[in-house]
């Protein structure tokens, strides 16, 4: 799947890290990464380079591909639930930091 970045790109620059968003969201966005859209449920939609993706995928982590964003950026599709334990997206998030 190919998104089409003239009409379906969102990106969310009002959001800023304050208390009002998850402490995953603020986290990932104190770090600089940039959402797809602006999802009011529990799934978030980053977007990576292609090199991040294989990284991430090299840690042992497992997103779902949402789709292809242009020839160099995927979305990708991360979920929590209210039993994810925080140290679970401490992890990952720590673990993306430097991408």
């Amino acid at each position: 799947m190919k998104l089409d970045p003239q009409k379906a790109v969102i990106l969310i620059p009002s959001l800023e890290p304050d208390d009002r968003l998850p402490a995953y969201v603020r986290k990932l966005l104190e770090r600089g990464f940039t959402f797809h859209v602006d999802s009011p449920t529990n799934q978030l939609f980053p977007i990576f380079t292609d090199s991040q993706w294989e990284k991430i995928e090299e840690l042992g982590f497992k997103l779902e591909f949402n789709g292809r964003l242009d020839e160099d950026h995927v979305v990708l599709r991360v979920c929590t639930s209210w039993c994810t334990p925080d140290e679970y997206v401490d992890k990952f998030i720590d673990a993306i930091q430097d991408l």
